[in-house]
């Protein structure tokens, strides 16, 4: 006979780590896909821990594919008194037929020396798929 146990303590209340910041899931997991020309599509960057007195600054990185543009730059705010802010990628037309390109965007960092980056939530993967329509 095999008797296997585990003891962990329990976690309740909030939270009491660093403060962080992460992508929220989409669907259940960190990547979504959406066709070429969809225009502007916002993805969620979340703060972990206590809501902030100010607007806070993070910055990010994307790479691959080209048929996207970012009208806020490489950076998104998560406005004071707010748990969460918008990643805008505008998501425009030019993939190849048939294709799929394939966008990694990564958090970098934020303003705030005192807020690290989520390393398990710091990637998403944006597919921009081509419109079998156009």
């Amino acid at each position: 006979m095999l008797l296997l146990t585990g003891c962990f303590d329990e976690v309740s209340g909030p939270y009491d780590g660093p403060p962080q910041v992460a992508f929220a899931q989409v669907g259940g997991a960190y990547s979504a896909a959406v066709l070429e020309g969809s225009g502007v599509v916002g993805l969620t960057v979340e703060l972990v821990g206590p809501q902030r007195s100010a607007p806070l600054t993070v910055n990010f990185q994307a790479e691959g594919g080209s048929a996207y543009s970012l009208p806020n730059g490489n950076s998104l705010t998560i406005p004071a008194d707010s748990s969460s802010g918008t990643l805008a990628i505008n998501v425009q037309s030019g993939v190849n037929d048939g294709a799929t390109q394939v966008v990694e965007l990564r958090l970098t960092g934020a303003d705030a020396s005192e807020v690290v980056v989520a390393e398990n939530w710091s990637t998403f993967e944006l597919q921009i798929v081509d419109d079998p329509q156009d």
